[in-house]
């Protein structure tokens, strides 16, 4: 999905893409699932919808791709969005998933990954998105 953007007054217009992925923010035994790329950054598994797929079916599938484990959508935990470069405009919707698994299989673009408690989690996460996410998580497992 695209659209034409300018910011300065007669200046050449650009195409702006719109990308649209789903993630989960996995619990398992009170610890969350994070994982660590290759350059460093820890974030919570997502990636892009497939066509035909629901936003709950992309979640899942991401998460098993990229983590390695079977895991269970509890709840819808809403959307963020952020700039990926000048031209790349990118919403996530986030669910609050449960998973069974005791070992993870991080896919090969990631370093390592890990359940973590909570607290640590919000501390290590690379991104803020990330974070007040990991906060609506929490918030909605108390409820």
């Amino acid at each position: 999905m695209g659209g034409i953007v300018s910011n300065n007054p007669g200046s050449e217009l650009e195409e702006v893409t719109h990308e649209v992925s789903c993630g989960g923010v996995v619990f398992r035994d009170g610890t969350v699932l994070m994982l660590r790329r290759r350059t460093g950054e820890w974030v919570f598994p997502k990636g892009h919808v497939e066509p035909g797929e629901r936003l709950v079916q992309t979640a899942c599938r991401e998460v098993q791709e990229e983590a390695g484990v079977a895991a269970t959508a509890l709840q819808y935990l809403g959307v963020t969005e952020y700039r990926a470069g000048p031209n790349v405009r990118k919403t996530v919707h986030w669910f609050l998933m449960r998973t069974e698994a005791q070992r993870l299989k991080p896919e090969g673009i990631f370093q390592e990954g890990r359940f973590v408690p909570a607290r640590a989690a919000l501390q290590a996460l690379t991104y803020a998105n990330d974070r007040l996410t990991l906060l609506r998580a929490l918030r909605a497992q108390s409820r």
